[in-house]
């Protein structure tokens, strides 16, 4: 299946439609082009002068500091370059979930003289699950000893 078929078929998906609301967007490119308006700003650049430091026109400043466009990763990426910082790849929610809750809990260790002491793994299971649940979850968090 190419890429043109997979997102055809993910937005004949009325959940997967509704949750890609157009106001989600709107307010992602307003967001994207305040930071790039007060990174301008806080480096004393004019639109102009950005322009020409990443080799576009000034309209093209102008329309994504206004959010009427939504800026292509190549542009935030020479913005960041000319402005000296760094562009921070966007994140997917659920990602981060994950990641938060898997890899913020120590792997099991495999070593019969290694006994992981209980209150490091109610601490885990806090941080990741909260109070409650972690309090029910801690003995599928015990380690093989």
């Amino acid at each position: 299946m190419n890429m043109r078929d997979a997102k055809k078929r993910l937005l004949n998906n009325k959940r997967v439609r509704d949750a890609f609301s157009k106001e989600d967007v709107e307010t992602l490119k307003i967001d994207i082009g305040l930071q790039i308006l007060e990174l301008r700003i806080m480096h004393g650049l004019t639109q102009e002068r950005l322009a020409q430091l990443i080799g576009t026109e000034q309209p093209s400043i102008a329309r994504a500091e206004r959010g009427a466009v939504m800026p292509s990763i190549t542009l935030l990426y020479k913005i960041a370059t000319a402005l000296k910082t760094r562009l921070i790849p966007p994140r997917f929610e659920s990602v981060v979930v994950n990641e938060l809750r898997y890899h913020s809990i120590p792997a099991p260790v495999k070593n019969e003289n290694f006994n992981f002491p209980q209150n490091v793994l109610n601490r885990a299971s806090r941080a990741v699950l909260g109070n409650e649940r972690a309090e029910n979850s801690t003995n599928s968090l015990a380690l093989a000893t």
